[in-house]
């Protein structure tokens, strides 16, 4: 399962569900204003655990997800999402590759402030070298952080990339930004984003290049944020995702 806290909603491969729940019965969805190509279906799980909290009814999606396994060149079964993160405060370390359901104590963690935007949405406020204030969305299913040109300087390094979503995958060219401190707010470390051209329309985020340097806490319901710094001393993990230690069970 891959824990991305830049979805809104858990998705499983419709091929794993058929063979591991055949009870269940999917029905055909139309998802507006999304850019899912392929066909998209609900269907109800009679009850699931999440860390210790058991919830009842609860209702995911199911589309092909054969195109982001390819990419990411490991069996993909699903994508954990908010909907299921906000039933229980988590403990992300893309550095060791591991998810903490309810961890407890916290010990050399920043508090951050409070998120912006829709509840299912985790997106940080955060300042840049240039003094400038933008808003990331959280979400370790990016592989890399962007950040918009007229918040960071560019450098001439240039990075091609192949990015990736549910229906297909593409090449394209960005920049590198120039180094510099991102600050969250009592947390500022030196970091180089990618730098998005005036008028892209890929959205500004906190992808796992970052979070696999930092430890982050993430409390849905209360919109609490905590985070710690390890650096690259902790960079185990050069995957956008990460398979819960805890898993969460379908019943």
């Amino acid at each position: 399962m891959l824990f991305d806290t830049g979805a809104t909603h858990t998705t499983l491969d419709v091929d794993f569900v058929k063979e591991a729940f055949p009870e269940v019965i999917l029905h055909p969805l139309a998802v507006p204003n999304s850019n899912v190509q392929q066909q998209v279906y609900i269907f109800k799980v009679p009850s699931m655990t999440i860390g210790t909290t058991t919830v009842g009814d609860f209702y995911m999606m199911a589309t092909d997800l054969k195109n982001l396994a390819l990419q990411m060149k490991v069996p993909v079964r699903g994508i954990v999402g908010l909907n299921v993160m906000q039933h229980q405060p988590f403990l992300l370390s893309l550095g060791t590759g591991s998810v903490t359901w309810s961890p407890l104590p916290l010990e050399g963690f920043t508090t951050l402030p409070k998120p912006e935007g829709a509840p299912e949405r985790v997106i940080l406020p955060i300042k840049t070298p240039l003094e400038k204030t933008i808003y990331l969305l959280l979400d370790s299913g990016a592989s890399y952080s962007f950040v918009p040109e007229e918040a960071w300087e560019a450098s001439d390094k240039p990075l091609l990339l192949s990015t990736t979503d549910v229906n297909s995958t593409q090449a394209r060219q960005f920049m590198y930004g120039v180094e510099g401190p991102m600050d969250f707010g009592g947390l500022a470390p030196n970091v180089t984003p990618i730098v998005l051209a005036k008028g892209s329309k890929r959205p500004s985020l906190l992808g796992a290049d970052i979070l696999s340097l930092i430890d982050v806490y993430v409390d849905v319901p209360t919109r609490t944020l905590r985070a710690k710094w390890y650096g690259a001393k902790r960079t185990k993990n050069k995957t956008s995702t990460t398979e819960a230690k805890e898993e969460t069970l379908l019943q």
